[in-house]
């Protein structure tokens, strides 16, 4: 729970604890949360966390020198790479400040683009997703340089379906259609319980 953007199901899950469902799952993990020696603990670890940030950063540009505007440094390139995201979040401003995109939900966003404008007035907006994705990019570049980006390894349970042996494949298509008779069966019985 000390770690940025933690939840506490899947931090109830790491630190060990188990739990027949889900619910039960985030159930035990909330009342968990509740007690003040837990939440003073995660208190403590995160100012540790960010303690051993401050000195990791510190030691960053003791290593690597000033903090220039080279590209032949990581915190120069992740410099480099926050301009364009400053340059980008200047468009953002601007497109959101102008008076077309005023009375479009989302346009003060500077997300949100104007496509057209019909006869009859109607404007016509899309989310800028080239936008999106390049922002998204760039942070991720960025993270990449800074040694911030983790990335996922693949679990059993997120393999593609195509990755499956025919014997695999016919199991899980033969509890899929044993699930989903259970499931008309209950509907069958009791209409309302399925909904």
């Amino acid at each position: 729970m000390a770690l940025p953007n933690a939840e506490q199901r899947p931090a109830y899950i790491a630190a060990g604890f188990t739990g027949k469902t889900k619910r039960s799952q985030e159930s035990a993990a909330s009342n968990l949360m509740r007690r003040k020696d837990i939440q003073a603990r995660v208190v403590e670890l995160r100012a540790e966390r960010e303690r051993v940030l401050a000195t990791d950063v510190e030691r960053v540009i003791r290593e690597v020198g000033p903090l220039d505007d080279g590209i032949f440094t990581r915190v120069g390139r992740a410099k480099k790479l926050l301009e364009i995201v400053r340059r980008i979040e200047k468009v953002m401003v601007e497109r959101a400040a102008a008076p077309d995109h005023a009375d479009i939900p989302g346009g003060s966003s500077g997300l949100v683009v104007l496509k057209s404008i019909r006869k009859d007035g109607t404007k016509i907006a899309a989310v800028d997703t080239r936008t999106v994705a390049e922002l998204r990019g760039t942070y991720e570049h960025i993270a990449r340089e800074l040694g911030q980006w983790v990335e996922k390894a693949e679990t059993q349970q997120s393999k593609k379906l195509a990755d499956l042996t025919d014997e695999q494949l016919s199991e899980l298509i033969a509890e899929l259609e044993a699930m989903a008779a259970q499931d008309a069966a209950k509907k069958e019985n009791n209409p309302e319980a399925i909904q």
